[in-house]
């Protein structure tokens, strides 16, 4: 029997670059109209991905789960084993 062969593993710097040009395009449009941003702050492509919103939508509470949720499913799409963490830019 033929042993499927394991796509190669992506280094961080790859895997931060696919998350922020791809995965997440789509969500930073929406979250951009409304004066607010997304981008990974830690990558350890082994286990997880620490991402910050920031702008209009880090003080929104009406749509964090629904945001949250969003972001969660566009990066475990692709990347399935990784611990997704998002945080809030803090307001000074």
């Amino acid at each position: 029997m033929k042993e499927l062969s394991q796509p190669p593993m992506l280094d961080g710097e790859k895997m931060r670059e696919i998350i922020e040009n791809e995965l997440l395009r789509e969500i930073r449009g929406y979250m951009q109209n409304d004066e607010g941003d997304v981008r990974v702050v830690e990558m350890r492509p082994q286990s997880h991905v620490t991402l910050k919103v920031s702008g209009g939508c880090a003080q929104c509470s009406t749509n964090k789960d629904i945001l949250h949720y969003s972001i969660r499913q566009a990066i475990k799409r692709r990347f399935s084993h990784l611990q997704v963490e998002i945080v809030e830019e803090e307001i000074t």
